[in-house]
């Protein structure tokens, strides 16, 4: 799953915002203040959540996409691999040309 999936939809909004209710709360107190939560608890936290998750996970870096001028790479870890290796190879060509 990606990044992108977590998005909260116009439909979770209507369906777990407060619009979703009748104007009038006739509920208890309880009741009507978990109405209010509800968006947050049903979409907004398990969207972020996930987010969180994902990004803080060891391939978190492959779920952000990027687009680097010179680099072919489509997200972060890609764009970091790919400078990795350049690096790498600037260190062997720098250890090659000293050791004439």
């Amino acid at each position: 799953m990606s990044i992108q999936d977590k998005k909260i939809s116009e439909s979770q909004i209507i369906t777990s915002g407060v619009s979703a209710v009748s104007d009038r709360l006739t509920g208890t107190a309880a009741e009507n203040k978990a109405l209010f939560d509800r968006l947050i608890k049903e979409a907004v936290a398990p969207s972020i959540n996930g987010i969180v998750d994902e990004l803080s996970g060891v391939t978190g870096a492959q779920n952000i996409g990027t687009a680097v001028s010179g680099l072919s790479g489509t997200n972060v870890g890609a764009v970091l691999a790919q400078l990795k290796a350049l690096c790498d190879k600037s260190v062997v060509s720098v250890q090659l040309s000293g050791s004439n």
